[in-house]
């Protein structure tokens, strides 16, 4: 069933009346969880908090590109990457399994893998008889990946393992994103828009897109219990660019960490 885009420039919740249904009982059934994508123990701490809320809906931060993209590139963007890194560690008279370890590089092959997030689900959803649907933005997904091919060269790779390996903890992490989530700065978009990566009109782009598909989502299957699982940011409120949790209007209560303790 076809949505009504949400309005440009609002972070309100759209009317009801576009979608035939109350949005707010719609989003009742609705849950927010914000991961680390570093996070070593995601495959099974996703798991775990899917079963937690019993979920039948699950709609992942991945996009519709990115996922087929990896399916049918993923082992040659693999080869790739191991034949330069062992090609870098040489030139850093670094043997290969020190390499492997280095944070930087590790961050690398998660990068350019099926996220842990997409395997958990698609694992959980297959014994659960739930529905999985990756939500993200394809035109937002295909500019990143665009940068891959300089993401595993040659110079990269030696210029990344010449960094100190040294690794800001995941639970750290988690513990500073709890506090984000807590206010209503937005510092993590801002960086990445300062350094060039990407433009804050593009963040937003990709943050209404994924709300729309939440909702219609949301819309189509009317869930018991509906989890978008993906980078807690977007479980943060919004700063200078709209959040998925300000779009969707979500309460804090229904905002979960990875790494929550759970019953």
């Amino acid at each position: 069933m076809a949505s009504a885009p949400l309005p440009s420039g609002s972070s309100s919740l759209i009317p009801g009346a576009a979608y035939g249904k109350d949005p707010s009982e719609l989003l009742s059934h609705l849950f927010l969880v914000g991961t680390v994508h570093g996070d070593p123990n995601g495959f099974r701490r996703s798991l775990r908090l899917l079963q937690f809320l019993k979920a039948d809906l699950i709609l992942v931060e991945l996009s519709p590109f990115a996922l087929s993209f990896r399916q049918a590139h993923q082992q040659h963007f693999q080869q790739a990457f191991r034949s330069n890194l062992e090609k870098a560690a040489e030139s850093c008279s670094i043997p290969i399994k020190d390499g492997l370890r280095h944070p930087e590089i590790t961050a690398i092959r998660r990068q350019i893998s099926l996220p842990f997030e997409y395997r958990a689900a698609s694992k959980y959803a297959l014994r659960n008889e739930a529905t999985l649907i990756p939500v993200d933005y394809s035109v937002f997904s295909r500019r990143w990946i665009e940068t891959w091919p300089e993401l595993i060269s040659i110079e990269n790779l030696v210029s990344l393992l010449s960094l100190p390996p040294h690794a800001r903890s995941v639970e750290s992490i988690y513990k500073a994103a709890a506090s984000r989530i807590a206010s209503d700065t937005q510092r993590e978009v801002d960086r990445l828009i300062e350094k060039g990566k990407w433009t804050e009109k593009l963040w937003e782009e990709r943050e209404r897109f994924m709300g729309e598909q939440v909702l219609k989502a949301l819309q189509e299957f009317w869930p018991e219990r509906a989890v978008f699982l993906g980078g807690w940011w977007h479980l943060t409120l919004s700063g200078t660019t709209p959040t998925l949790r300000t779009i969707l209007g979500v309460p804090s209560k229904r905002c979960y960490l990875l790494n929550q303790d759970i019953p």
